[in-house]
């Protein structure tokens, strides 16, 4: 049997039965015989028996606090997907609904409609000067229809389609020399303007849409679901890996040079170990940005993480002395 392989599989009925089976094998394995070699180590070495604990205990502690992060980062966001989706759904329904009113369209045409190919009058600064002006007056229509007082928000965005039609049946006029000189730029600018306006009418809108008595219902009737789902049972892991932690620091303080001396004698133990250490460290990164994780665990996690970096230095450390003997 092969101990140096971390639990990673969050599948089966539960993650602590899935790390209590590991150390119960581990543990008839080593039981079966005393003179038992584990990856070519003499297990009546008391000293091999405690590397082989401290790997036990760490496989157990990475697979709870990575049950702990996919639960409060990954659920949570998955929580979020789903209320975000409906939202978006019902805002596209309203704003198709808006954009098929004869109004609307009506409104869109006759603004497209204004602008026509420019005339030849023997110059090339002539019909540029005009192209020019189009482009000025398609600018100040961006500011002009996203500002309007009279508007609903969702009518403003339905609106502003009129922007790039308009650009667009500009863009399609013959001659190379009607252009100016700056149309790239103007049209740049105009949907940098329209794109800014765009996007800031419809979080307004979104925002407007969640704070909907019955969206709101909605919303907190999931949230109440992912604390019950969630929260809940990931605070019990966490408290588990308070405790794991905790009892692997306790072994850390008392038999460290122990520790250090055993494990180094498998490469493959500390390389494992290495591994794991470093994605428990990436987990750290992002729980520690989470507002979940000050909302809900912070006492507990704080503990937690002082735990996890006695833990990981020890491991950095064995590392840093296998690499220098290698060096």
């Amino acid at each position: 049997m092969n101990i140096s392989t971390s639990v990673y599989s969050l599948d089966g009925n539960s993650i602590f039965s899935v790390a209590e089976m590991f150390e119960r094998l581990a543990i008839q394995e080593m039981s079966k015989n005393a003179e038992t070699l584990f990856q070519g180590q003499d297990l009546t070495d008391s000293n091999i028996r405690e590397a082989i604990n401290f790997k036990a205990s760490f496989d157990k502690l990475f697979s709870l606090f990575k049950e702990f992060y996919m639960k409060v980062l990954k659920g949570n966001q998955v929580l979020t997907d789903v209320i975000d989706a409906d939202i978006t759904e019902e805002f596209e329904r309203r704003f198709n609904e808006v954009t098929d009113e004869k109004e609307i369209k009506n409104s869109i045409t006759k603004f497209v409609d204004k602008f026509e190919p420019p005339e030849p009058d023997g110059t090339i600064d002539g019909p540029s000067n005009v192209i020019q002006g189009y482009l000025k007056t398609i600018k100040d229509k961006v500011n002009s229809i996203a500002t309007k007082p009279a508007d609903p928000n969702i009518v403003r965005l339905a609106k502003l389609d009129m922007i790039e039609k308009a650009v667009a049946k500009v863009e399609t006029f013959p001659g190379e020399g009607f252009y100016p000189v700056d149309f790239d730029d103007l049209r740049a600018s105009i949907i940098d303007d329209l794109r800014l306006q765009q996007n800031r009418l419809k979080r307004n809108i979104i925002t407007a849409i969640k704070r909907e008595p019955l969206n709101q219902t909605k919303i907190d009737a999931n949230t109440a679901i992912r604390l019950a789902s969630f929260e809940g049972s990931a605070f019990n892991i966490l408290r588990d890996c308070l405790t794991t932690s905790g009892n692997m620091v306790q072994d850390i303080k008392a038999k460290r040079v122990i520790l250090q001396q055993a494990l180094k004698q498998d490469s493959r133990i500390v390389d494992s170990l290495t591994e794991d250490s470093f994605y428990i460290t990436q987990y750290m990164d992002e729980l520690n940005q989470s507002y979940e994780i000050e909302k809900n665990y912070a006492e507990t996690y704080i503990k937690v993480v002082n735990n996890l970096d006695i833990i990981t230095d020890l491991v950095d450390e064995i590392g840093d002395d296998i690499q220098s003997d290698d060096e």
